[in-house]
């Protein structure tokens, strides 16, 4: 719930019955039906929500980034091998550049070895990007969801541009 200057999120891990009305945002913890399951929602429960206020509007907040935090928390692998050579205390394979853009999978293609990237746009937002590689890109098709590409895209050594439109999903099939 926002106006110009501030607003106030309510975030959570996995419940879908909430609402925001006027001046009011709710969250129903448990549904409690009886019929037609007799046993709906007894036992335990765990919850997760949390109140997010800001500044701004929600997307200048960036409500939606504290939401996948939320959702999906980093994972923090330590190694105490021992390596040869010096490690950069960070490194980017994939660097994507676009205001309201999630990279939401980078994976290998099924069918291939070539790399699925999977970006959707979250702001309602037509935009322009780019997305950066640390190596060469040899081939660049926009694909499906089910990885059959369906147009070549033209790339620039290790980048590609691109146009998204407001809540489009683009999946690329990249070879490098």
């Amino acid at each position: 719930m926002s106006q110009g200057d501030c607003g106030i999120s309510l975030l959570n891990d996995c419940k879908y019955g909430f609402q925001a009305k006027e001046n009011m945002i709710g969250l129903t913890m448990l549904r409690s039906s009886k019929d037609p399951d007799p046993e709906s929602d007894m036992g335990e429960h765990s919850f997760t929500y949390s109140i997010f206020p800001h500044e701004g509007d929600w997307r200048q907040a960036g409500t939606h980034w504290e939401a996948l935090d939320l959702n999906d928390p980093i994972d923090v692998l330590i190694s105490t091998g021992k390596t040869k050579g010096e490690l950069k205390s960070t490194h980017s394979f994939v660097y994507l550049e676009a205001e309201g853009v999630a990279l939401e999978a980078l994976k290998k293609a099924e069918d291939s070895e070539e790399m699925i990237i999977r970006i959707v746009e979250r702001h309602g937002s037509r935009t322009k990007g780019l997305l950066y590689f640390d190596c060469p890109i040899l081939s660049v098709s926009e694909c499906n969801l089910m990885e059959q590409a369906e147009k070549k895209i033209a790339f620039m050594e290790n980048k590609i541009s691109f146009l998204i439109s407001p809540y489009e999903i683009k999946t690329f099939k990249i070879k490098i």
